[in-house]
């Protein structure tokens, strides 16, 4: 699949920046939110549970002064 229908598509968007952000809390962070067989709902359910048990929602996760709660909005649309 090229990289144009790849950003087209919603679905793909949503996991590449929910992968995008689990990467950010490392390697833990990947393996909480992927773990076994997960739908969008379950992994947003999880980002958010890792962000906020590690007091991170104020923290910049990327060199762009983006915080952790930034990033969450930008992804689902919703605060953590």
């Amino acid at each position: 699949m090229s990289a144009a229908r790849l950003s087209a598509d919603p679905a793909m968007r949503t996991l590449h920046g929910e992968h995008w952000l689990a990467r950010r809390l490392g390697v833990r962070g990947v393996l909480a939110v992927f773990a076994g067989t997960t739908d969008s709902a379950e992994r947003k359910r999880r980002l958010r549970q890792a962000i906020t048990s590690r007091g991170l929602d104020h923290v910049r996760c990327n060199t762009r002064r983006v915080t952790y709660a930034t990033a969450f909005f930008q992804l689902y649309g919703e605060p953590l």
